[in-house]
């Protein structure tokens, strides 16, 4: 997995999976230094605790997820972090995906080829307040054998929102090479996908 060209999207922070533990800390501290005293979302400067707590549950989620990487989306929100997972499946074991309760549309990546982008939304309730929105986006890309799936894992709306730019920058220059023979992962179309424009979440945020 590469990009077809160099990208700096802000906040993106890339999470390695299956470090030891001398690795492990040596990444902490050297993203801690780059963290600490960067503006929060309530405009204060994150603190050391706040960031060693979210960068620790990142790690935990990289390591346990099925995922080929792992993006945190910085900073994070009453201890809550967009997360990104970059995953390659068998076709065989993916869902229905234009059968689902997402609203689909297609989507097409310039490196990749025309895929569907499945966007959720939902509300928790809270008994002590106003209820909580979460909103989710998978972008999916079949070639027939495989899966290529880049989630915007479901998160308070805002966070979503906001992660939602860095994935579609992403995306724009996100290519697949299988490391064998240097084959380009090439996605074929879904069928019965909408060609209208996807939903915006920004139209509710």
């Amino acid at each position: 997995m590469d990009l077809a060209e160099d990208i700096e999207v802000p906040g993106w922070l890339f999470v390695p999976k299956g470090m030891d533990d001398e690795q492990r800390n040596e990444w902490v501290s050297t993203v801690l230094d780059d963290l600490i005293g960067k503006e929060g979302w309530d405009g204060e400067p994150i603190t050391k605790d706040e960031a060693l707590e979210v960068l620790t549950a990142g790690i935990a989620e990289s390591d346990t997820a099925d995922s080929i990487a792992t993006f945190q989306v910085w900073p994070p929100l009453a201890g809550d972090i967009a997360t990104c997972h970059i995953g390659l499946y068998p076709s065989a074991d993916m869902p229905d995906w234009i059968d689902s309760d997402a609203i689909v549309h297609r989507f097409d990546a310039p490196y990749i080829g025309p895929g569907v982008q499945c966007s959720t939304k939902r509300e928790v309730v809270n008994d002590d307040g106003p209820n909580v929105p979460l909103a989710g986006v998978h972008f999916v890309f079949d070639d027939g054998d495989s899966t290529l799936v880049v989630s915007v894992a479901e998160a308070y709306e805002p966070l979503t929102v906001y992660a939602l730019r860095g994935a579609m920058a992403l995306l724009a220059t996100l290519r697949l090479v299988r490391s064998s023979d240097g084959k380009s992962f090439r996605s074929v179309e879904f069928d019965g996908v909408l060609e209208d424009s996807p939903w915006r979440f920004e139209e509710s945020a």
